[in-house]
């Protein structure tokens, strides 16, 4: 890869090919939104390298991206198990953003890269882009409402703590103390900026349905709609030929959820005579399932939405994105994380309903399902999610902002 000088001219570098770093989070989850973005940049002549733990150069080899090596991984072997306390969570995410840094910095200093591409839940790339006076450009990957941080990372863990007090003041004070363990010196940004400063006051990619994001979006943040993806992988032949047979729902466990209620899902099916396939769950979780339930690990969302009428799922931003783009509507069994957000905004704009955990009885979600179903406000809810045009138009949206940067 050739290198750039730093007295090398930038202010026409749109118009040539980018060298742009990508830096996903290591969670899969994390990572499938921004997918059609970045083949969307290599489509539009740009050089795109990911960075990251030996975990993301499978990303890399099945994208045929080349592959920059992170030393994140080495930080996560001197910790065992979960953490111990929101202070044990916070020291983690201290200790892989050193790492990040500290393996990416002389990179961009080096001149290697005109721009990184980085998600806001791993501190390290945005940080050192930053040191490094090197354009970056982060990606929103879940629901807020806007009242919180954009940092999803912190929220989660003050939520999963039950922490009390002011999370912006206290993430304010955390966020100066991160940067100086990292030898950086005061955060540029403003105070009032503080629930922001996870993301690019640059440019923020905010992926999802279009109507979604809140009034309240950070500096720098552009809308550009629904970006799903799967990973290559194809629907069993058998499970085809079924769910031809009868209209569907989809209900979809997120990875490593041990209380969807996969039963009473199966009984409120056998109850309304409805078709419906249950993915992410172990096959023996009902055993003897009703003859219009099917079962399946995982299978690639996106195949199965075209032959379903409605997905109930634990509110995962993904997923709901998919059903929504599809102009389905969705209910939504939050269960955390920004969950709760999810089932909050598809209420919202009525394109769903929100089941609370708490009474996932096979009556009320068999109750849920018709309403899913039948109700015409909600159905009308969906089709105006609707995008049929996602991800291409989204993806062309965030490479024009993209290149915008540099222009």
């Amino acid at each position: 890869m050739d290198s750039t000088t730093p007295s090398e001219p930038t202010a026409n570098l749109a118009t040539r090919p980018m060298r742009v770093l990508w830096a996903p989070d290591h969670n899969a989850g994390t990572w499938y939104p921004i997918v059609p973005v970045v083949e969307a940049l290599g489509r539009a002549g740009h050089q795109v390298v990911v960075s990251g733990p030996p975990m993301v150069r499978s990303i890399a080899a099945a994208m045929g991206l080349p592959w920059q090596p992170d030393d994140m991984t080495l930080a996560g072997t001197a910790f065992e198990g979960r953490p111990r306390g929101f202070e044990d969570a916070l020291r983690r995410r201290v200790q892989f953003a050193r790492a990040s840094f500290g393996t990416l910095r002389p990179l961009l200093v080096g001149c290697l890269f005109d721009l990184v591409l980085a998600d806001p839940f791993h501190y390290g790339p945005g940080l050192a882009a930053r040191e490094a006076h090197v354009p970056w450009v982060s990606y929103v990957h879940h629901c807020f409402s806007g009242d919180e941080l954009m940092d999803g990372l912190f929220e989660m863990s003050w939520a999963e703590w039950d922490r009390r007090g002011d999370i912006v003041t206290e993430y304010q004070a955390w966020w100066a103390d991160l940067r100086s363990q990292l030898g950086l010196g005061p955060e540029s940004r403003t105070a009032t900026e503080a629930w922001a400063y996870a993301v690019s006051p640059t440019l923020s990619l905010i992926l999802g349905p279009s109507a979604l994001p809140p009034e309240r979006m950070p500096p720098g943040a552009v809308a550009i709609g629904a970006t799903p993806w799967d990973p290559p992988g194809s629907v069993p032949a058998g499970i085809r030929e079924r769910l031809r047979r009868r209209p569907l729902v989809l209900a979809a466990a997120s990875s490593g959820q041990p209380d969807f209620p996969v039963a009473a899902l199966a009984e409120a099916a056998r109850a309304i005579q409805v078709g419906m396939i249950i993915t992410g769950v172990d096959l023996s979780a009902v055993p003897g399932p009703p003859v219009y339930v099917t079962l399946a690990e995982n299978l690639p969302h996106s195949q199965l939405l075209p032959f379903v009428s409605a997905v109930v799922c634990a509110g995962g931003w993904g997923l709901t994105t998919k059903t929504l783009a599809a102009g389905m509507p969705v209910g939504v069994l939050p269960h955390g994380l920004d969950t709760a957000n999810v089932a909050s905004a598809v209420v919202a704009h009525s394109c769903g309903v929100w089941i609370r955990p708490s009474a996932a009885t096979p009556a009320h979600l068999a109750a849920a399902i018709m309403t899913l179903l039948r109700d015409p406000a909600i159905r009308g809810g969906a089709v105006r999610m609707a995008e049929p045009d996602a991800p291409a138009a989204a993806a062309g949206r965030a490479v024009a902002a993209i290149e915008a940067v540099l222009d």
